[in-house]
């Protein structure tokens, strides 16, 4: 064997791509375990909607989250970054999913959705800006605690819920992961006395 047809140990190892791998392909290419390895995740500025629907007025927070790919060798289209709007039910649907498609896994808990405690004064109104500042800061750590996971980092739904703005709700309804909901919850002794 020649000299040149030697690798040194030293020399870093390569990764071929097509153009249409996602980035998480690559990073399962390149040995990453979990999406912070390669991945920035953030939720901030808490925005106040309101939708009327048939004359009837629904107000309610989205959080914006957004994403952005550190590794350079990773970010295969544009610029390695999205931001979305999600709102805290899209948050308990994701965690629902995960819960039915991991039964064997812990999945991280979620902030409360409303404020359900009146010691010290505390206020109860779920539009409270303190209320909304300290959700805001569990569902960023909520997602962050997903991303460092090994297994749940690596869901396709995961991923979708923060990189597809529309249709992830069709997305994972696709999934049909209701019906393990359902199975789950039956009691084996069903129809005994």
């Amino acid at each position: 064997m020649e000299e040149s047809d030697r690798s040194s140990p030293s020399t870093p190892e390569i990764l071929s791509y097509s153009a249409d791998e996602e980035p998480l392909e690559l990073a399962k290419k390149a040995g990453k375990k979990n999406l912070l390895q390669w991945m920035e995740i953030t939720v901030s500025e808490p925005e106040k909607r309101t939708v009327t629907s048939m004359k009837v007025q629904d107000t309610f927070y989205v959080y914006l989250i957004e994403t952005r790919i550190t590794d350079n060798s990773l970010a295969c289209k544009g610029d390695g970054t999205t931001s979305l709007w999600r709102r805290y039910n899209e948050f308990e649907l994701l965690r629902n999913y995960l819960e039915c498609t991991y039964p064997a896994l812990v999945i991280p808990p979620l902030p409360e959705k409303k404020p359900s405690y009146l010691w010290q004064g505390a206020p109860t109104d779920k539009f409270d800006p303190e209320f909304v500042e300290r959700r805001r800061a569990a569902l960023e750590i909520f997602l962050l605690r997903l991303a460092a996971h090994p297994i749940l980092s690596q869901d396709r739904m995961f991923i979708s819920f923060l990189q597809q703005d529309e249709g992830w709700k069709e997305t994972i309804y696709s999934t049909d992961f209701q019906s393990k909901v359902r199975y789950r919850n039956c009691p084996l002794n069903q129809g005994r006395s």
